[in-house]
């Protein structure tokens, strides 16, 4: 969170916002215990037993990609268009709307991942950061002592939200942007990355 001052109708008002690209907290369950991965401290993510204990720690020494002007320019022009589409009540203060879309901080660099997702075979998937403008993911998959046990890489852009033995479900626009559910397999490369 980082201060931002708002000015609705004139008046100024200090309050607190989330950097853009910053650091989301991210929790599921793991090993017979919570998985929850903040950023806080990079790629770290903890695993609580049930009684609230620390049981073990993921810490992945991974380098961070910065956030571009290319990024915050994305970002910018998609909130911007959310302001002028068409909505059910008239906006208080547009102009105030446009210039908290233009001005509000962002992050240096994106967080160390996305989100964490655990697996019915009990594995824990770690998806990388995303920004605006990626045309693939990618995800890292590890076992209850820490051990990575799988990486992958898509040739297309969602947002992963259910592993499976052997399966992902991804979240995925069209090119008319209307959300559809994939569920693609998931097999071993040869050679190359894919």
């Amino acid at each position: 969170m980082t201060p931002f001052e708002t000015r609705r109708r004139g008046a100024r008002r200090p309050s607190l916002v989330g950097l853009r690209y910053g650091r989301r907290p991210s929790v599921a369950p793991w090993g017979g215990g919570v998985a929850i991965g903040a950023g806080i401290d990079g790629y770290t993510i903890e695993r609580f037993a049930l009684s609230g204990t620390v049981e073990a720690r993921l810490v992945v020494d991974k380098p961070r990609r910065a956030v571009t002007e290319a990024m915050r320019q994305a970002m910018i022009a998609q909130e911007l268009e959310g302001i002028q589409g068409s909505r059910s009540e008239r906006m208080v203060d547009p102009e105030e709307s446009r210039r908290i879309a233009r001005e509000t901080p962002f992050a240096d660099s994106l967080p160390p991942y996305q989100h964490v997702l655990a697996a019915d075979d009990g594995l824990l998937w770690v998806i990388d950061a995303q920004a605006l403008g990626d045309t693939t993911w990618s995800a890292t998959a590890f076992a209850a002592d820490g051990a990575i046990v799988a990486r992958v890489v898509s040739r297309r852009f969602g947002m992963p939200v259910s592993f499976g033995k052997g399966t992902v479900m991804v979240r995925e626009l069209d090119d008319d942007e209307v959300v559809r559910f994939a569920v693609y397999r998931l097999l071993p490369a040869i050679g190359p990355a894919h």
